[in-house]
């Protein structure tokens, strides 16, 4: 009887995981395409028309070759003193790295507040010349249990408003694991 209710409690378990496994694959957002992968703790999906890179710990993707918009998630851990300095504080000391490295640098505004899957986060927009090429970009950032994500989009100014609601849709759709 015991061997029984056993074989039963695990069929039950391999049931319940397999469904879990499966979520990923049938909750995609109608016209995305899964960004993510098995080296993110996190799930991100991209419009199903741009093009994905192959798997890895920075998942990344671009429009086409004619538009090289694009979106790419960064996690990595943090320290103490990033924690305690918060958003603003992480934005203050990220910042700096970006006027020393990125020519024309040119924070357009104070962050947006919003919230990625729940947790607080800022949004920057920011221009910046690299390689003799104007960008504009946007950051989203977020501090969630020991990491700090950040969702970077970036175009030329040309192009940038032509995507700003197809990645409105992916951080909406964003979702810690």
């Amino acid at each position: 009887m015991k061997l029984k209710a056993f074989i039963l409690t695990l069929l039950a378990a391999v049931i319940l995981l397999s469904s879990c496994a499966a979520k990923k694959d049938t909750d995609i957002p109608d016209g995305m395409q899964l960004l993510s992968n098995k080296y993110v703790d996190y799930t991100a999906y991209v419009p199903e028309e741009w093009k994905v890179n192959e798997p890895t710990a920075t998942p990344y993707a671009y429009v086409g070759t004619q538009d090289a918009s694009s979106v790419n998630i960064v996690a990595q851990s943090y320290t103490n003193e990033q924690a305690e300095a918060g958003l603003e504080g992480y934005w203050k000391s990220y910042s700096k790295d970006f006027k020393k490295s990125l020519s024309d640098f040119d924070c357009q505004s104070k962050p947006t507040e919003i919230l990625l899957d729940g947790v607080a986060a800022h949004q920057y927009v920011y221009t910046a010349t690299l390689s003799g090429i104007e960008y504009k970009y946007q950051q989203t950032i977020c501090m969630h249990e020991g990491y700090v994500y950040i969702i970077t989009y970036t175009s030329t100014p040309e192009l940038y408003d032509e995507h700003t609601d197809e990645v409105k849709k992916i951080i909406k759709t964003f979702k810690f694991d």
